[in-house]
């Protein structure tokens, strides 16, 4: 389906597993875009009038600044620009906005929301497996641990460090901390491990070598 406003012309690309717009391609004449099959017509015009030069020009910017891809979780992924607040990996691409690449720090803390919400799926989901509340997260530099306790403040600080490691790891590391947190025997904590951990053996190995 076409589209024409202006001087430019629009493809729709119709798909059923998607949840919002995306830009597929922009050739000189023509701008294709993946639109949700049941996104109504009124919905898309507004958001090609309104939205779109923004993405366009956002799409731009990073561009420029030649950062393509960003190295998180010992795993390097391309970076889609999207017109949101929120960063987020999906498919192995990073899905994050402009402002979150301006600088160093910026993307740095892009880096550890990353990995603060990696590592509050993996809680929630424990929580609902185990049937118990665990206790909020920190994020900090710690000299040589990956993980703390604090029982008496009812917090779990990990190590800001984690950031580097594989997804696989840090799923190891934090099921070690909620086992040690929630008092579990070692045959339950290694039961947990082998559920989550696709590598449990070569995390173990990481574990004790750096530890």
């Amino acid at each position: 389906m076409y589209l024409e406003f202006g001087d430019k012309t629009y493809f729709i690309h119709l798909k059923t597993d998607i949840d919002s717009i995306r830009i597929k391609k922009i050739d000189p004449d023509v701008i294709h875009l993946n639109v949700p099959a049941l996104l109504p017509q009124d919905n898309l015009i507004l958001y090609i009038q309104k939205e779109l030069p923004k993405v366009i020009s956002d799409a731009k910017k990073i561009k420029r600044t030649s950062i393509t891809e960003l190295e998180i979780f010992d795993k390097k992924y391309p970076i889609r620009i999207i017109n949101l607040s929120t960063s987020y990996i999906a498919n192995d691409i990073l899905y994050t906005n402009t402002d979150t690449l301006k600088s160093k720090i910026k993307i740095e803390e892009l880096k550890l929301k990353i990995l603060r919400n990696t590592i509050d799926q993996l809680l929630s989901n424990l929580e609902e497996e185990l049937n118990v509340i665990l206790p909020v997260i920190k994020l900090k530099k710690l000299k040589t641990k990956y993980y703390s306790i604090c029982p008496t403040n009812e917090y779990i600080t990990y190590s800001k460090t984690l950031i580097d490691k594989s997804k696989d790891f840090i799923s190891y590391v934090v099921i070690l901390a909620v086992g040690r947190y929630l008092f579990c025997t070692e045959e339950q904590s290694s039961d947990l491990i082998n559920r989550h951990v696709l590598n449990p053996k070569h995390c173990e190995k990481v574990y004790n070598y750096e530890q």
